[in-house]
This record gives structure tokens, sequence and C-alpha cells, in this order.
């Protein structure tokens, strides 16, 4: 029971029957572990339906205990369950003040008695429609067309990892893999049409297909928004692998389960950003000091008080303090200092963190 009371552990019935044997010296059969691991399972978590039968109350106490948290189950025209929705309060009002106004959105089955899936996702209630906001997908058509109703406003983008995959199933050609990467990561669309034009003299059919798939969804230099630097949901991948054994859980186990993590992680990162030496996350910190160390030696121009022609004549960007913008891009459409703009702060003195987007501080 110990070992099945461990989420981050998976117990089997071959293992139950290796410890049956080596700790007591009896033999039993695969479907004797089978039922007795089932039969402890129900002892700890309780039965799916003893589950589903508590969930009305559990939300209750949930709501109550946790200010502005949004518990809400939803029943069919019988009356029976059709899914539940929990969006807790700290993470709501954070999404709302602090993070950068974009969402992943994923699914993964669950393995219980009753099936169903894992989504994560938001509600109107949780998130309000903006042209600011954005989704990134994994092209489910469905899950698109809900959001397209419920939300007119925002923009789209694709997971370009799932592209990636697809594309290497497809095509299995790391040449022009290695281009799609190129593409995606292009901030110009002058730059992204060279590699384009690649990829469809190597590979037509490849070509076609990313047409098909909306070059205004994966394309960074194309995409309409702005995805400041998210370009994968692996985010929710890395949320449902961390789940995975969780997923066979009757209902409240598998929420209890998602909210000690949640709290977890809310632990983590408030004790890793009173370590931080900057006032912005480390891994921005770090990206700040490649983009100083490439711009260290360009050559700069004066063109006004804050504007500046970074590089030589065959790269040379304009760069623009005041709008904090530069023509190569990346300045605007990431909010961090590109290394025109690290060189262009440097020569008048000012520092790479006011530079930043305030959604990167810690």
């Amino acid at each position: 029971m110990r070992r099945l009371d461990d989420a981050n552990q998976s117990y089997v019935p071959a293992g139950i029957i290796g410890d049956m044997e080596r700790e007591f010296g009896v033999r039993i059969t695969y479907n004797k572990a089978w039922r007795v691991k089932e039969k402890e399972l129900r002892f700890l978590h309780g039965t799916p339906e003893e589950s589903f039968q508590k969930l009305p109350s559990y939300c209750h106490m949930l709501t109550e205990k946790n200010p502005g948290t949004i518990a809400h189950i939803e029943l069919d025209s019988n009356n029976r369950f059709l899914y539940f929705f929990l969006a807790f309060g700290p993470s709501v009002r954070d999404f709302r003040e602090y993070m950068r106004p974009i969402i992943c959105v994923d699914g993964s089955y669950l393995k219980g008695q009753y099936k169903g899936t894992l989504l994560v996702a938001a509600l109107k209630d949780v998130v309000d429609d903006s042209n600011q906001l954005v989704f990134m997908l994994d092209r489910k058509k469905s899950i698109k067309r809900a959001i397209t109703r419920l939300f007119p406003l925002s923009h789209h983008s694709t997971c370009i990892w799932h592209i990636e995959k697809n594309l290497i199933a497809r095509y299995s050609s790391s040449n022009v893999i290695f281009l799609f990467k190129r593409a995606t990561l292009a901030y110009r669309v002058s730059e992204f049409d060279q590699f384009m034009t690649q990829i469809r003299t190597i590979r037509p059919s490849m070509a076609s297909y990313l047409e098909r798939a909306g070059i205004s969804t994966w394309s960074q230099a194309h995409f309409v928004g702005n995805q400041y630097n998210v370009m994968t949901n692996n985010i929710t991948e890395s949320l449902n692998s961390v789940l995975r054994r969780h997923k066979s859980f009757p209902i409240i186990s598998l929420i209890e389960n998602i909210t000690s993590l949640i709290k977890r992680w809310f632990y983590e990162r408030k004790s890793a950003s009173t370590k931080c030496s900057t006032t912005v996350t480390p891994k921005i910190d770090d990206e700040l000091r490649k983009s100083f160390d490439a711009g260290a030696t360009l050559p700069v121009r004066n063109l006004d008080e804050l504007v500046f022609e970074i590089g030589i004549a065959t790269e040379l960007c304009t760069t623009d303090l005041i709008n904090n913008t530069c023509s190569c891009r990346e300045f605007q459409m990431r909010q961090i200092p590109c290394s025109h703009a690290s060189r262009a702060a440097c020569a008048k003195e000012k520092l790479l963190y006011d530079l930043c987007s305030p959604y990167y501080t810690t």
C-alpha cells in the first residue's frame, strides 16, 4: 500500500508479484496481483462513483477557502456530469496582473473507469477577450472553434514543436527540418521568405503542407499579435507528463494532486525569485548577457538623441530607444533588447533591464 500511495512511482502487477515472493515467499497470479492493486487503490482514493458524488461539496469548500477560485460543474440535459472546470484564485490574479497574455492549450486523455480528457484551458470568467491575448494550440480544430467563439478578438498561434513532429513523420529530412526551424524563428519577412524558398526548392510538398498549416500561425515574422518568446506549448506537455500516473485516479484525487503540484510550484518560484540578484529572471539575464556580448563590437552612429544606426553596411539596423524598436524586429517582438539595442543602450549608458518588458521581471 505504501508503494501504491506514492503517485510518483509506478507499481505494476509484476512488481507486486515479485515483492510477494521475495518478502513472503508466496507466489500469486498476475490476475490476483491486478485485483489486489485495484482494491487497494479504491481503499486509498475511493471509487470513481463516490468521487463524483463528493465533487459538488468539494468545489464548495475549494471556493470558500481559496478567494477568487472558480470551480464549476457542467451537467448535460439529463442532469449527468459533462465537465468540471477549476481555476485557482492566485493563478487567476497573477495571470491578469503579471503574466504574458499567452495561454497554451493541450489535452491529455484520462485513464480512469470513465475516461475523459484533462484539458488545460480557460473560461471567459477567468480571462477577458482582448486583441493582446494569444492562444497557443496544437491544431485541434474543435479547440480552435471553441476559442474563436469565446474569444473573437484573440490571436491563435500553432505550437512549432507539433508541426516539427508531423514534418519528421512525413518527410524525415533533417536539412529541411532545420530550414523550417530557421523560418519559424526569423523576425523579418524577407528573411523568412529566403528560408521558405529553399524549402520549396528542396521539398515542394513540404512547403505546401506548411502553407496549408497557416503561415501566420507558426511564423514569428507573419504572426499578428505578440508571442513574446513563446513558440511552443511545452509547458502543458510538461504538466501532462508530471500527471501521467495520476490520470487513472478518481476525479477528486486527481484534483488534489494537481492542487498539491501547483502549490509546490508557487512556493518554489517564490523562493527562487527572492534569490535573484537582478530585477529580471535568470533566463532573461542570460539572454541579455548574450545580446550585450554580440553587440559589444558593433559600430554605432547617432541619428538622433535616442535613435541609432548599428552595424555595418550589409547588416545595418536602426534602433530607437524611445519606442523600443529595431529594424531587425527582434527588440519589439520579444520585448527584450537585441544586440543592436544593447549596443545603443551601452552608448547612452542605459540599463538593459530598463528596456525589458515588465513581464520578464522577478
